[in-house]
Parts: structure tokens; sequence; C-alpha cells
């Protein structure tokens, strides 16, 4: 009889860390798989879009799975729950047709269908549309041993008649499974079905493998196992036993040699991390039908004793609990009921002040350089739910605990924190306040009553110990002006987690003494939001970007000429330039924020409301970058043709030829004429950026942007992370062009600037750098080429339905259209449907005022000034529309 080995342990697996695993880790893991010549590898699952960040190999796209390393010896499945498709509000037809594409297109061979006995009818239409698709389906059962034998074989019978079923498998979901029971389904099964029959197990009671020799035994040919028995709950068969064993029944096509380094090196790791496996616990749930997931969720949670677990196994072996439900595994748990009146009052604690809540969610990892940077800038009141690692215990006014197991565990650190910990003293056993005896203790009161939720100064009345509501009580009670969260993150939209706190935070806001309540970092849970950066100047920018009003000129990181930029700010400020893209010099900083000043005192007599200063940005670049270079002819060669002279767009070569540094832009037009190569040449000031950048946020820059062309990957990033340090709370812009990168340097680059940067992020896509002389559709064709590459990368996704391209609701990447931008660009953009945040223009902005900034009268006549701006106007509108009102 032939075999078939089915390795799902990212699948499998990925209840542990949310399909999250380690881009090394899965190279490693897919070569062990090929080498050891398993037959199939469950890459993961396939949901439907997810409201919790979950890790890629939760959703398997195609995009995704193509991007990875796929040994070409192995067949790829993924698992879909039919409850997820039956359940899709547009029917399943649409959610088949939402997850998958045709099969020509995709690297998924097979669709593995896991159902509940009660959802099988529905499964023939999963089915029938997979079929249609051109995918393998295979149908797993779950809780098989909940199914009599007749009922197996009439099930088998009515599948077999679909006709559209490869493999049927059944699956120990409880794993209470024993041979005999192995034995029983597979005759049940064979009874009435001829194709081939597939086991998976659960090792709830180290019987595994036993039961998957037993199937082969007993004419199953398709068997799962993962690396480690990496699992939900018990786990599963070990693959690395189950290759050793079949060997030695005669299988010798398989190796098991290639999975033990990845067993001994690595997940060996993943399992003291996340302790997988059979426990007594496991073995009573299989014992008595409860669902493992039970156990799964009680061991993750240090608040419950053995005592308490074994309590409730108790209570849910006479239940129903073959599936799990959350309400059922809290009724389960014994608590106390606990006091409200601790010795405590939070009466005015916090008065007037932000309460800052930091929970322990993935995004205070995330978002901790900016978390510490906000309680710094802001200084809130701090509460830290429990003891945090990521947050210096010196940031936090106290920590808030009130579930008793996590005391327990924690209380040996309390003393070393030297801050006080907020809990209910009153409602811990003697033995635990003794342990707290030297602690700084402020008893705030909490009386677990169901349904109730309720807040006075000395303490607060809760459904249960939840202590992020408890922690709200505290907040209010103490009489903060708002409550900010960061690091309470929430689940999917179907763990019943997700619902218990959503109904809570319902429950709060009805209350009469709420207060508002803020997520500075992301969150699924229905929290109004706001940017960690909390800036009014922020939230401006932000929203310009977002309406598509940011319009930025470009006076040249090279252009050190502060009178020429004063008088170019007064201008496109009056135009209503949002942006003001300048040289890292100080004397140019003040004088571009005179610029402002003076349209500003204009304005009123051009009749024209200015509501938003324009935000000045210092531009710096690399060596090597041609923005941040400066022209040196070599006058011992120079031939004296004077072709350099007209075509230099700042007038920085005179008739002397010695070249006006502070006018320089490093634009290439004098080399790019000039009839000899050994002319003209480039040098770059050396700067130090930590010295220069704060000194020109000093003197009234708010952003910063980095020129980073040029191709040395490692530097760059470190000086974008200095740039991202030095400007904390503003936006941060990365300039990229095509001309110096390969589109797949050009989006890498971008990659890793958004991990430093992250909403901050703007990259300024620079089609063909300093190149906007003419107003011509050719000059900004590359410009809106190159923002077409960073759309395609990040901002727009794949509709599955219509195998299309469509743009996401929220920007990934915000991106400014830039280099050889002039009045048609956003035109063309539009015309060529390529969105964009803003536009960027220097050299046709600068070009078409040119006369107006040179003339001598310039400050003295108002009427220049008004004829200047109308024309600056007009190409703001083009690309923008109108901003000012």
């Amino acid at each position: 009889m032939s075999l078939n080995v089915l390795d799902c342990t990212l699948r499998d697996g990925g209840y542990y860390c949310d399909w999250d695993f380690n881009e090394s880790l899965v190279g490693k893991y897919l070569s062990a798989m090929s080498l050891a010549k398993v037959d199939i590898v469950e890459i993961g699952f396939r949901f439907l879009p997810q409201s919790k960040s979950i890790g890629k190999f939760a959703y398997c796209e195609d995009d995704f799975l193509n991007s990875l390393s796929l040994p070409g010896n192995i067949s790829y499945s993924v698992m879909i729950n039919a409850s997820e498709l039956i359940d899709h509000a547009k029917g399943i037809k649409a959610a088949v047709n939402l997850l998958f594409t045709d099969k020509k297109n995709s690297p998924v061979d097979i669709v593995r269908i896991a159902t509940h006995f009660k959802e099988l009818e529905q499964c023939k239409e999963i089915a029938k549309n997979l079929n249609k698709l051109g995918y393998r389906v295979f149908l797993n059962i779950m809780q098989i041993t909940l199914l009599d034998s007749k009922t197996i074989s009439e099930m088998s019978s009515d599948v077999r008649k679909w006709d559209l079923i490869e493999v049927l498998y059944f699956a120990d979901s409880l794993g209470n499974m024993e041979s005999e029971s192995v034995s029983m389904i597979v005759d049940s099964i064979s009874k009435e079905w001829v194709n081939e029959i597939g086991i998976h197990t659960h090792d709830n009671k180290n019987q595994a493998l036993s039961n998957t020799m037993k199937a082969i035994e007993s004419g199953v040919s398709f068997v799962d196992a993962t690396i480690l028995g990496m699992g939900r709950g018990a786990g599963n068969a070990r693959m690395e036993d189950l290759l050793v064993e079949i060997v030695s029944k005669g299988y010798d096509k398989y190796n098991p040699d290639p999975i033990f380094p990845l067993v001994i090196n690595d997940f060996s790791r993943l399992k003291n991390e996340y302790n997988w496996g059979p426990n007594i616990y496991y073995n009573l749930s299989a014992m008595y039908g409860i669902h493992p997931t039970y156990i799964q969720e009680m061991s993750g949670d240090q608040r419950y004793s053995s005592e308490q677990m074994l309590s409730a196994i108790n209570f849910l072996k006479d239940v129903e609990s073959s599936f799990y439900s959350f309400e059922s595994m809290i009724r389960a748990i014994p608590r106390s009921l606990g006091d409200q009146n601790g010795d405590w009052s939070a009466k005015n604690w916090a008065r007037g002040k932000d309460v800052l809540i930091i929970g322990a969610g993935p995004s205070t990892k995330l978002y901790i350089d900016e978390i510490i940077a906000y309680i710094k800038r802001k200084n809130p009141i701090v509460l830290c739910l429990n003891i945090n690692e990521y947050i210096p215990a010196k940031l936090v006014t106290a920590y808030v605990a009130c579930s008793e197991w996590k005391i327990l565990a924690e209380c040996s650190r309390y003393l070393d924190l030297q801050k006080p910990i907020i809990l209910p003293l009153k409602n811990l056993p003697k033995e635990l306040k003794k342990l707290l005896s030297n602690i700084n203790i402020l008893d705030y009161g909490l009386l677990v009553k169901d349904g109730e939720f309720d807040i006075s100064d000395n303490g607060c009345v809760l459904d249960r110990e939840l202590t992020i509501a408890y922690a709200l009580s505290i907040a209010t009670a103490s009489g903060a002006k708002q409550v900010l969260l960061t690091g309470i993150d929430g689940y999917e939209a179907s763990n019943p987690k997700q619902l218990e706190m959503i109904s809570r935070l319902e429950q709060y806001k009805n209350l009469s003494n709420a207060k508002p309540i803020y997520a500075l970092t992301p969150t699924t849970y229905p929290i109004e939001d706001k940017s960690i950066y909390m800036s009014e100047r922020f939230d401006q920018m932000a929203l310009l970007l977002e309406t598509g009003k940011y319009f930025k000129l470009v006076c040249g990181a090279g252009n050190e000429d502060a009178e020429e930029v004063k008088r170019l700010t007064v201008l496109y400020t009056l135009a209503g330039a949002k942006g003001l893209d300048i040289s890292a010099n100080v004397e140019v900083v003040k004088a571009c924020k005179e610029g402002v000043d003076l349209a500003f005192s204009l304005a009123e007599e051009f009749d024209i409301n200015l509501k938003i200063r324009p935000f000045i940005l210092v531009s710096v670049g690399m060596p090597g970058d041609h923005h941040v270079r400066k022209a040196v002819i070599n006058l011992d060669t120079c031939i004296k043709c004077n072709l350099c002279i007209p075509v230099c767009p700042t007038d920085a070569i005179p008739e002397s030829l010695v070249v006006i540094k502070d006018k320089c832009i490093g634009c290439d037009n004098c080399s790019a004429i000039c009839p000899r190569p050994d002319i003209i040449h480039y040098e770059h000031n050396q700067r130090s950026l930590r010295q220069l950048l704060p000194e020109c946020l000093k003197a009234g820059a708010e952003q910063i942007e980095l020129h980073a062309a040029v191709s040395d990957d490692e530097t760059i990033m470190d000086e974008w992370r200095l740039v991202s340090e030095v400007c904390p709370d503003g936006h941060i812009s990365m300039c990229l062009d095509r001309l110096h990168l390969s589109n797949f340097a050009f989006e890498n680059r971008i990659e890793k600037a958004k991990e430093i940067a992250k909403e901050r992020l703007i990259i300024q896509s620079d089609g063909y750098p300093m190149s906007g002389g003419a107003d011509d559709y050719n000059t900004t064709l590359q410009a809106v080429a190159t923002a077409d590459i960073l759309n395609k990368k990040f901002n727009m996704t794949l509709r599955k339905r219509t195998n299309t391209l469509i743009y996401k609701k929220t920007n990934d990447v915000n991106q400014l259209l830039s280099g050889g931008t002039n009045s048609l660009t956003a035109k063309l953009a539009q015309q060529a449907g390529v969105k964009f945040q803003g536009a960027s223009i220097g050299t046709f902005a600068r070009q078409i005022v040119k006369e107006i900034v040179d003339d001598d009268d310039f400050y003295k006549n108002n009427k220049l000034i008004k004829k200047g701006y109308l024309i600056a106007k007009e190409l703001v509108i083009a690309n923008v529309g109108e901003i000012n009102e």
C-alpha cells in the first residue's frame, strides 16, 4: 500500500505564535521537508480577513507563498474552516472566490476543508467551487469520536456520492481515541468509501503515534504529523518519530535524518517557549471528552492554579464541553467575590492629568521607542498592567494587578521596582499578603459580581478579574482627564475574549463618570485612536497626506542662498504650499521661517485665508547623492566655452566660472553639457547630522528628508535611524529614485525605512531627479511610473475574485510625486490611475517665478509679490487642488 505523509507544523503550530514564524526558520523547515521526502506540506490556514493582527501563515496568500523558496518535490496544501465560509455574509461561493483564484495561478495544490459533522452538507458546495477552480480537495471530519459506526458509514456514503473529495480525513480532535477506535472508524468509513483515507491524531494520551501506526495497518494511506508534535493543545504525532517508525516498516522512501537538526536546534526552543505537549490535564480532558482548548487557555494563563484547573475540569465533564466556549471556561473556574472597599482612596490622585495604561500586547514591543518618547514628552500618569519587560520602571507611576495568580507570580520582583503596586489587597490569602509586607501597596478594592461595573473612590465592582477594567476604574476614580491605551491590541473578531472585552468597554462608556478613551497603538477594539506622536501639527500633516492636499516646494537640498529661499517661501506659502523643502543650514531655516511670517502678514491684504503654516523640512543626503553635492569647475582644464552658464537653473555659475556654492544644487546640467569629462567634478560637504539636524529643528524646521538613492544600504539605514531618533514626533521623508536603484532595491529600502519610521514615513518617489525644467508629459512620466511601482507593492491588494489589483482603503506608505514634476504631473497620474498623497516640485516651481524672485524691488512691490503668488498658485492647484479657503 502506498503511503502519503503530510506535515502541518506551520498550520497547527501557528495556534501558539499567531502563525507568525521566523523567515529563517521557515526556510530551514521547507528544506528539511524536501530532503526528508515528505509528500505534502500544509503550509497554513487560509482564513478570511481578521480584525486581529496575525501572521502571514494564517492567510497563506498566493503572493506571499510565491515569495517563499518552495521546494518542487512537495505538494502544498492550505486548510480552511468550513464554518467560516458557511457564515460568510455573501454566501459560500463568494467566500471561496474571495479566498482562491484559479489553481493555475496559485502555488497551492490541495485545499483541506475542516468541518464538524453538523456542517457536512454545506461542505459539498465548498468542495464543488474549489474543484471548479482546479484544486485537489480533502475533507477533514473533526471530533470523529463523537460519532457512532453507523453514522460514520452513512456520512462516508453521502460524501462518496458528491464525487468531489479525493481524501476523506478523520481527526481525533478531543484526543481521546484508542487503537480499537481507530480500527472501528477506518472499517466504518471503508464500508462506503472507495477513495483514500487520512488520519490526524492528537497526543492527549500519548497515543498519537501509536494511533497513526494503527491507522496505517488498518488501511489509511494519508497521515499527518508535526515537528516535535507542535500543535494546538497536547499537540500531534511527532514527525521525527513517525518517519523513523514507517522507515522501519519498509517505507524506505522517507528519510528522517534531515528533521533531527530542526528538532534539536529550532523547535526545541519553541517548545520551551510555548510548552505544548501532553500532561495530566490533557489526559483528563480526553477522558471526559472536553475540548483541549480549555486546557490550552488555562495553561497559558498564570492566574489559574492547578487546583482551579482541576476544579474546572470537574465542572466541564458534567456539561457540554466538546466545543470550546470562553464563557463556559469562566463559569468553570471558581472565584472569590472579594471586597469593594480598599484602604486606599484614588480620589484626585491623577486629577486633570492624562492616564496612560500600558498593556502586554505585541504593539507595546513594536512601538516601544514611540511609547517611551511619548511618556517623556507628555508626562502622563503611567499605569502598567502587571510587570512589562519593555517599559523601564522609572517611567511607570504605578503597577496594576488584580489577579491573585499573577500577583503570586510577580510579587518577588515588586520590591526591586521601587514603585507603588495598586491591587485589591483584601482579596488575597494571608500567605500572599505576607509576601507583600514590605511593598508599597495601594489597596484599591475589587468586588466580583456578575454583569456589574461600578466605580467608587476606594474600589470597584467588576464582572470578573479583568486587569484592564480594574485599571480603567482606578483612572476614573482618580479624576483623570482622559485615558490613553497602548498594548491593548485585542483579538480576532470570532474570539470570545474579543466579544467579552467589547462588552466591558461598552459597559464602561455607559457609566456616568466614564472618561474619554483613546488608543495610541493599533487595536481591534472599537476605541477611537490617536497618533502616538500626538502633536496637533503631526495630525495636520497626516490629514494633508490623507486628503492628497500636500504640495511641497523644493528649494533644493544644496541651495544655501538664504535670500532666494526666503522669497520663494513667501510666494508659495501664499499660494497654498504646505511643505517647504530646504537645505539643512540653520541660516536657510531662519530665512525660510521669516518668509513664512511675511507671507502670513501679507495674506490679509491679498484676501487669502491661511490656516495651516507650511511644514519646514530640511534635506540631507549621503556622499554620492546628487541632491547634496556641489559642482567644482577645474579652471586649469576648462576650455572656457561657457556652455555651462546658461543651463544652470540657479545662476550658480558666473562668468568667472567659480561656482557659487550657496546656489549650486548639484543638478548635473553643467557636467552634462560640458564637452570634456575632466573639467567638472563634484564634492560632498561632510557634516555631522547628529549635530546639524538638532540645530535646524531648533531653528524652526519640523521635518527631515534623507536623500538615499546611493547603493550603500547599511550606511543609509544607519543614517535613517539617526534621522528617526532626532525627529521622533514628526514625519520623516526618504527620497528614492529608480535612476540609481533597481525596482527591487527601491521596494526593499522602503520596507526597511517603514520598519523604523512606521506611520511617520513619507517616500518621495523621485522619477528622474531634478529634471522638471520642461512642462510636458514626457518630463513627468518617470515620476508617475515610479509612484505606480510603489503603489503596486505597498498600497494595492489583489482582489481574488477578479484577479486584479485594487487600492487599499488605507495607504501603507504615503508618497509624494517628484523628479521631473510640473503642472501636468497630477493630470497624468489621474489618467494612469496612479494615486498619490502629494506633489513635490522643485526645478519647475522655481523656474516659473524666477523673474519675480530675482527682482530687486521684491519687498517694495506688493503687486509683484501678488503676481508671483498667482503664478505659483496655478501650479499648486494643478497638482493638489485648492488648499487655502
